[in-house]
């Protein structure tokens, strides 16, 4: 009986040893490079463009299949900011997410929602929504490239809507 008390000690002192152990190990590669990028959409989202920024590399490229050359940083970021002025409730979201070695492939979803009689006329339900498939290229913890590829068609329907409204601001 003793010896099973003190096996049974001996094997929780073990775990805990070995749950604590496994909590403090460094990230792997990979993991940190999801962590980037799921920092990215965060950013995004909360319109936090300096958190943004230091997230991407100086020497950044983001490919659009709408656009021949890449476009750099500054342009990138001057069309996120006023995205997210015209569309302050665009919301991506990640709904897959994996990496290899220093490329991250993110399947996320998107989704704005606007009550307004302008947009309801448009979108009835009030809301639009669509999805894209992005490609991120990291090195030195950074975002130095992405690629996308979206169903284009809702994002040009939103952006039309937009400049069809621009007169009533």
């Amino acid at each position: 009986m003793k010896f099973a008390i003190a096996l049974i000690i001996i094997v929780i002192t073990l775990v805990i040893l070995v749950g604590s152990y496994a909590k403090t190990l460094p990230l792997s590669l990979k993991d940190q490079n999801i962590d980037i990028v799921r920092l990215s959409i965060h950013a995004f989202n909360e319109g936090d463009w300096s958190s943004f920024a230091d997230l991407h590399s100086p020497n950044y490229l983001h490919h659009a299949p709408d656009s021949i050359d890449p476009v750099s940083l500054c342009e990138y970021m001057l069309s996120c900011s006023v995205a997210h002025e015209h569309f302050a409730d665009l919301q991506y979201r990640i709904v897959d997410i994996f990496a290899d070695n220093d490329n991250v492939a993110v399947l996320c979803t998107w989704h704005y929602r606007n009550d307004s009689y302008q947009f309801k006329k448009n979108f009835p339900d009030g809301a639009i929504q669509g999805s894209e498939i992005n490609i991120y290229r990291i090195k030195d913890v950074k975002i130095i490239e992405d690629w996308y590829g979206c169903g284009p068609l809702m994002m040009q329907r939103l952006v039309s809507f937009s400049k069809s409204i621009e007169h009533i601001k």
